[in-house]
């Protein structure tokens, strides 16, 4: 089984839609500012995919246009990007539910991420995100007491 992306899963995604973003902007010619952030959340909805992002609400305005009608042109743009990046084998489609671009990920990928919550064990998912930072929770006193 061929290994997961040298980069992580998640990165390689959220770049490949800011990508199709840029594609579908330049196709549209839109003029409007793109957003600097895009995601991926998961959707509350297993039928409607593994991933799931609502940018096409956002960049929907400036087209005056349907989020479904946008979700649509950058799904396309998607499928484009995922098909020629290092993602293609891990991602078996993109659609698109009242204005949410979907992904559902390949039987592929979940197997190889299996693989690795069981060759990572109890480290999984520990990351060095924040190390070194120091957080100010608001309102905490008031929680705890």
């Amino acid at each position: 089984m061929p290994p997961l992306p040298s980069r992580h899963l998640d990165e390689a995604l959220i770049e490949a839609l800011h990508e199709a973003v840029r594609l579908w902007a330049a196709a549209a010619v839109v003029e409007a500012p793109l957003p600097s952030a895009v995601r991926w959340d998961i959707p509350k909805e297993a039928s409607l995919g593994d991933l799931s992002s609502p940018i096409a609400f956002t960049l929907a305005a400036a087209r005056r246009q349907s989020p479904p009608v946008v979700a649509e042109d950058i799904a396309g743009h998607l499928r484009a990007v995922l098909s020629a990046g290092e993602t293609h084998r891990l991602v078996e489609r993109v659609e698109v539910a009242r204005g949410f671009i979907n992904l559902f990920f390949s039987r592929q990928a979940l197997t190889g991420i299996v693989h690795r919550i069981h060759r990572e064990r109890g480290h999984y998912g520990r990351g060095r995100l924040g190390a070194g930072k120091s957080v100010f929770v608001r309102g905490l006193a008031r929680a705890l007491g």
